[in-house]
């Protein structure tokens, strides 16, 4: 247990945090400016979780241990806990009220033990950056220079290590991290190195650069790591499974301000 976990399991949730009851679990979402579409909108209005896109990844899940990175108020790190996926589930939160949020809706849920919360941002350093909070609570970014609070940061490498994660039960790693994902994989080599392990990540062209990151030097990398990816749109045709070879020309269709979610392993 983290001692941002243990500090923050003695505490109520933020004061304006709204508590949303959805398919008989407990959640808890800061405020925010509840902006259709957005995050916190699909959850207390739409009460909506993310079965489809879970489903769509759980053919490569294979219980072990999860990283979440980014795991906001625990939309993916609760679900799959709950849905028996995983065995347990380390994840990593910057944000002060999601964090809080994300503590007590694993308490109130009976998953204590079973999602372990961090309040750290996993990026390329150990020490400190700066977060910038938006108007939704799935809009946080590390970006250099900005206006914002400062938020202790890991190498995910020394996460894992400082965290004493058995790094041998290590199956998953799911990256969302609003364009910071390079980031995260500059400083995981020994992580990537390790076989066996699926990755799944957020490509956001316009959030790299926003974060100083060149998308084609992030797909570079991915290219030198992997075998094999899959692009999670569901619109996107032709074979599911691909060479990571192909990566750059599979991404080409993203549009300046679009993304998707990959995943990538090596077979």
């Amino acid at each position: 247990m983290s001692e941002a976990y243990a500090s923050a399991s003695g505490q109520a949730a933020p004061p304006d945090a709204e508590r949303v009851d959805i398919g008989g679990l407990t959640w808890w979402v800061p405020r925010d400016a509840r902006t259709e579409g957005q995050l916190a909108h699909r959850l207390v209005s739409e009460k909506r979780l993310p079965f489809v896109d879970l489903l769509r990844t759980r053919e490569v899940i294979s219980n072990g241990t999860m990283l979440d990175v980014g795991a906001n108020v625990g939309l993916t790190s609760v679900t799959r806990a709950v849905l028996g996926d995983v065995d347990v589930v380390y994840a990593a939160e910057p944000a002060p009220d999601n964090f809080a949020c994300l503590v007590r809706t694993i308490l109130d849920n009976g998953l204590r033990g079973v999602v372990l919360p961090d309040h750290v941002a996993i990026s390329d350093h150990d020490g400190s950056a700066t977060l910038r909070l938006s108007g939704s609570i799935g809009g946080h970014a590390l970006i250099a220079g900005a206006t914002g609070i400062d938020v202790p940061t890991m190498r995910l490498d020394t996460w894992v290590r400082t965290r004493h994660i058995d790094v041998d039960a290590v199956r998953y790693v799911k990256i969302d991290t609003q364009g910071h994902e390079a980031h995260v994989f500059a400083g995981a080599p020994e992580l990537l190195a390790r076989p066996g392990v699926v990755w799944e990540l957020e490509f956001s062209p316009r959030h790299l650069q926003k974060a100083g990151r060149e998308p084609a030097a992030l797909i570079a990398h991915m290219q030198s790591v992997f075998t094999h990816f899959i692009d999670l749109n569901r619109k996107v045709g032709g074979a599911r499974v691909r060479p990571v070879a192909e990566l750059d020309d599979a991404l080409r269709y993203i549009d300046p301000d679009g993304k998707t979610d990959v995943l990538l392993y090596s077979a």
